[in-house]
């Protein structure tokens, strides 16, 4: 997946802005179209329930529909679509403090060479560590992830320094890592227990990696 629209991708996403704001249905439908999946993914890690994630992407949604006039195309649409969003989910998050926890999405981390048991313990694990990290290094994960922002976007949104977000995304990715490896440790036993299961398809570094 590509980490970074292209410069003709960019041009296209205006063009639809620019048609949207003039009041074209089709065009704001294919708006919605292109940024849906990557914001479903962001507000349902950010939720843990579809629902919820499903009803916040619609406010999103409506929100920029409300607002479309005020963008100035000249700047990233991505960045301020994501910025609602994550507003959005801020807020709900502060009102829904035990909301219950998501498994990862499938593209966070490919396993599968292992069985569904052992692939659904992996996805625990890696959502409990990525729920550990400290808010700023949890919300720079995601906003890079699971939105695919730039660490530009995410120093937008977040209202931080660049360099502060690539400090961020370092910390993250180290304590994930240490985390997962800490983890798999205690639970060597218990792999080594399971033959059938070929555990050196989900090494922790690797699914970072991959994330």
């Amino acid at each position: 997946m590509a980490r970074y629209h292209t410069t003709s991708q960019t041009a296209l996403s205006n063009d639809l802005i620019r048609a949207a704001q003039t009041g074209c249905t089709d065009s704001f439908a294919q708006l919605v179209q292109t940024y849906s999946p990557r914001l479903f993914r962001f507000l349902y890690q950010r939720t843990g329930n579809r629902q919820d994630a499903e009803d916040l992407l619609q406010e999103t949604f409506l929100r920029v529909y409300q607002h479309l006039n005020e963008f100035d195309t000249e700047q990233s649409f991505s960045t301020w679509i994501f910025t609602i969003a994550w507003r959005l989910a801020a807020n709900h998050y502060r009102k829904n403090t035990h909301s219950p926890s998501a498994a990862l999405p499938e593209d966070f981390c490919d396993l599968s060479q292992a069985d569904q048991t052992m692939l659904q313990e992996q996805r625990d694990s890696l959502w409990a560590a990525v729920r550990k990290l400290p808010p700023a290094q949890r919300q720079a994960m995601e906003l890079r992830y699971l939105g695919d922002l730039s660490v530009r976007q995410i120093a937008e949104v977040m209202g931080l320094r660049r360099i502060y977000v690539k400090v961020l995304l370092f910390r993250a990715r180290k304590r994930l890592v240490g985390q997962l490896t800490e983890s798999a440790g205690k639970n060597a036993d218990r792999v080594e227990a399971t033959p059938m299961v070929e555990f050196q398809h989900v090494k922790p570094r690797e699914c970072i990696q991959r994330l």
